[in-house]
């Protein structure tokens, strides 16, 4: 036994010699647990129409109102340890809990090329609502990194503290990542909305100088050209009633 120092006095060095040998395992690692599920609500319909409809009455909430998909990440918790001596603590864990809610048709029969275009858009909606949870997940990591480099904390207190600030500041930046996120996709959203305005224009023009021609003459090739204008511009609104 070194000169000075009781079996006691031993005991407790080792305790916190212990407890330093955690924190700088802390220090280099917070296990992050993100839990994910997805959920789904029933959306209805044989029609373009009639599924946009049904989503519009059975979408999920967002910030932003009614939606057609949403991701929401519910406040994390930690676990840490705790040094009995010096009061000094660690986090040791990080968790928290994902979800994305997307639309599933329950229609039981659908006309195949519908299926295919609800396809393509469940895909389009997935993919948008992955996006969101990447973000999400980044945020969590970057509080982990927080703190992890800020331990070990004096107190409880203190890391209660420290661990309150850095989710707050990470998800602020999580929430205008996603508004980015939001403005961009709209942005395109919006010109391809404009690029079907625009032709349907040109679509409607030309029915309407083929309408005034084949009240006076029915030449073959004008009501050909008609019945071709007609089912483009059918087109064209099915393709703008899927930019929803």
């Amino acid at each position: 036994v070194p000169r000075g120092l009781s079996r006691g006095e031993l005991a407790d060095q080792a305790r916190v010699d212990a407890f330093d040998q955690l924190a700088d395992r802390g220090a280099l690692a917070v296990e992050v647990d993100l839990q994910r599920s997805v959920e789904t609500y029933p959306v209805e319909g044989t029609t373009s129409e009639q599924i946009f409809l049904s989503i519009d009455e059975n979408g999920p909430g967002g910030p932003d109102g009614q939606a057609v998909g949403l991701t929401r990440l519910q406040s994390g918790e930690y676990e840490y340890a705790r040094d009995q001596d010096s009061g000094r603590c660690v986090v040791t864990g990080l968790s928290a809990k994902l979800t994305i809610t997307v639309p599933r048709l329950t229609s039981p029969t659908v006309p195949l090329a519908i299926d295919e275009k609800w396809r393509d858009y469940l895909r389009a909606v997935t993919r948008h609502e992955e996006h969101h949870a990447e973000i999400y997940r980044a945020a969590v990591d970057r509080v982990a990194d927080k703190l992890r480099s800020e331990q070990p904390f004096a107190d409880r207190s203190a890391m209660q503290a420290g661990f309150a600030a850095a989710w707050s500041a990470e998800m602020d930046v999580a929430e205008q990542e996603n508004r980015d996120f939001h403005r961009r996709e709209e942005q395109g959203i919006a010109q391809e909305k404009a690029d079907v305005t625009r032709e349907l224009r040109r679509v409607d023009g030309e029915i309407e100088t083929l309408a005034a021609r084949l009240k006076t003459q029915q030449a073959e090739a004008d009501r050909v050209r008609y019945s071709a204008l007609l089912a483009e511009r059918a087109g064209l609104v099915e393709r703008g009633l899927w930019l929803h």
